[in-house]
């Protein structure tokens, strides 16, 4: 049986590359810097990435979850919140990264597990509670599927601002969240 991760290890790895990048940039990131810097053997980042720029993606993924748990009062203004620091962190992702790290993981199974791994399921929890909440108080049509409702909202925000090229800022993007919002809602 493999050894279970160790969080504090993903944290330097992330953190480590956090700093190199706002020094050096992504054109100058090596793993060997990560390692050093980061304070960890390669292979120990290499048992989590499969190169640089994923590491740079797990990290923009990263810093898209909000550091603090997100209760508004209303269900709408909650994803909204949520959405807004996942914008933050797409307007700062470097498109020839998110590109082929994308590509890698929807041609790769191993990549695409990765992928969910890494960066897709850390938001998971926190849209878990704000979708359990939107039930609660009958905002949210308690027949869907969650994972299905998440899926499509981050997709459509990803996409419309990485594949499309919608400006992050525009109204475009917000209205998309407010279809999704009110796709969800309690008929």
């Amino acid at each position: 049986m493999a050894r279970p991760r160790n969080p504090q290890l993903d944290s330097q790895i992330l953190h480590a590359t956090r700093r190199l990048l706002e020094r050096e940039g992504v054109e100058h990131l090596t793993m060997d810097a990560i390692a050093v810097e980061a304070n960890v053997s390669k292979p120990a980042i290499y048992r989590r990435y499969a190169n640089k720029d994923e590491i740079v993606l797990s990290l923009n993924i990263a810093d898209s979850v909000p550091a603090v748990s997100i209760d508004t009062g209303s269900f709408g203004d909650d994803i909204r919140a949520v959405c807004a620091s996942l914008i933050a962190s797409l307007k700062t992702m470097p498109r020839n990264v998110a590109g082929p790290q994308l590509g890698m993981a929807i041609a790769d199974e191993s990549s695409s597990q990765r992928f969910l791994d890494n960066m897709a399921h850390p938001t998971l929890e926190l849209m878990q509670q704000i979708w359990e909440r939107g039930v609660d108080r009958g905002e949210v049509d308690p027949e869907l599927d969650f994972l299905t409702a998440k899926v499509a909202l981050g997709t459509s925000v990803i996409f419309s601002i990485l594949l499309y090229r919608l400006d992050p800022d525009g109204p475009e993007v917000q209205q998309v969240i407010q279809q999704w919002v009110n796709g969800v809602r309690s008929r």
